[in-house]
């Protein structure tokens, strides 16, 4: 599986206080946090399956995963067969489908270049789209959980 993050100021000094919060309240930010995960990676299997056949093939290794902050799992070790009989995993084909490539056809041709990296087809610019929604949504979730928590206790 792939990790890759945002950097987002304050995220780390916050999550690190999530551990003086009442079990309730994290387990609240946890599910929120894994709701607003599984959005981006539905988003991006929708897009991903707009992009050819090695992009959806790709795209159904993207999941959403348990933790403080939306994580999303790129990839996977699940086994396909490919046309010519090799095994490959779906981690084998993300990168390819979502930044192409100019040495093997069965990508789209490499993704134009974005900052220190590429624009991707599917997964980052979904990423992109739905991030300051998401980022929003999360602090909303983080605060509610708190405010709910202190009027009841």
């Amino acid at each position: 599986m792939a990790f890759i993050g945002f950097k987002v100021d304050g995220v780390n000094e916050l999550t690190r206080s999530f551990s003086r919060f009442p079990k309730d309240v994290r387990q609240n930010i946890n599910n929120a946090s894994r709701t607003l995960a599984k959005e981006i990676a539905d988003e991006s299997r929708k897009t991903a399956a707009g992009q050819g056949r090695q992009a959806s093939l790709a795209a159904q290794g993207i999941a959403s995963a348990a933790g403080r902050v939306p994580t999303i799992k790129l990839g996977g070790t699940q086994s396909l067969r490919s046309r010519r009989g090799r095994r490959v995993t779906r981690g084998d084909l993300i990168f390819g489908a979502e930044f192409g490539s100019n040495n093997f056809p069965q990508f789209p041709p490499r993704s134009p270049r974005a900052g220190r990296g590429n624009e991707g087809y599917f997964f980052f610019p979904t990423v992109k789209r739905m991030g300051g929604t998401i980022y929003k949504r999360y602090i909303d979730a983080v605060e509610d959980s708190l405010r709910k928590a202190s009027s009841n206790g």
